[in-house]
């Protein structure tokens, strides 16, 4: 199972960004991955996709839908939008579902989800939508967004999202008292998420390093460093996941998601 947030972050100056969080742990056959990508990214820049529940449905399902952003020009260039491509996403899973060989019936929205998550330059604004399989319709279908602190979109998706929420009401609740909901988000989701992932416990079905993930308004899409302690006292630089071997570099700013601390990359830690 996952943990994942999608939301949006104003800056002071005015313009908005997309960030999207989630653990890193895939389990199942007795196996547990501490470092599994949960969030993709598409070539195209403007939008990115992260999964939940199953992984044997959801991770084939969501590599048809990268794949299909790279099948034809319309959608690798963005003359798609990403509110049609919601469309299109739509219509390729419940193709798909079809020739699963068992009963739709046993595909739940626990099962496997998704968050699409991008820029429509239609809008002019971020979308952020959760994917999911609705046994009443019978299929795949989508939901909206919510809206959080000062109108900061937020959609949280996954088998310990309540918990995340648990998590961030408290942060936020912490360090702005109990009219916490009138000032735009910062990065307190991804403190959540930190938080509710830094004490390791191998029955949990969250763990691994939180995974991070920024999209900008000039369709920009970067996977951002984490900061993060596998043995206690030894940091170590993580992307999606993995931590970065000794003579890996990156060329991204790193951050510690407990601290906020950044590091930019020629300090950059990583593991020897």
């Amino acid at each position: 199972m996952t943990a994942i947030v999608a939301w949006t972050r104003k800056f002071p100056q005015g313009p908005e960004e997309l960030c999207i969080s989630s653990d890193s742990r895939l389990r199942g056959d007795g196996r547990t991955i501490d470092m599994a990508p949960k969030i993709m990214c598409f070539s195209r820049g403007d939008m990115v996709m992260g999964f939940a529940g199953d992984t044997g449905i959801a991770y084939p399902f969501l590599q048809q839908m990268v794949f299909t952003a790279e099948s034809f020009r319309a959608a690798r260039t963005r003359g798609l939008d990403i509110i049609e491509y919601r469309s299109h996403i739509l219509k390729i899973l419940n193709d798909m579902i079809k020739n699963i060989k068992i009963e739709t019936k046993h595909i739940t929205c626990s099962d496997c989800e998704f968050i699409l998550a991008g820029y429509s330059w239609i809008k002019k604004e971020f979308k952020i939508w959760k994917i999911y399989f609705s046994e009443q319709e019978d299929q795949y279908t989508y939901q909206k967004c919510g809206s959080i602190c000062g109108q900061s979109k937020i959609l949280l998706a996954g088998s310990d999202s309540k918990l995340l929420q648990k998590e961030l009401a408290k942060i936020l609740t912490d360090r702005r008292g109990k009219n916490w909901n009138t000032v735009p988000l910062d990065l307190e989701p991804l403190e959540a998420m930190a938080s509710i992932l830094k004490t390791p416990d191998a029955d949990s079905s969250i763990g691994g390093a939180p995974q991070f993930v920024k999209v900008y308004q000039y369709l920009q899409t970067v996977s951002v460093p984490i900061v993060w302690e596998y043995t206690q006292g030894n940091p170590t630089i993580t992307i999606l996941g993995r931590p970065l071997l000794g003579y890996e570099h990156f060329d991204n700013w790193a951050i510690d998601p407990i601290t906020l601390k950044k590091i930019p990359p020629q300090e950059t830690p990583s593991s020897e």
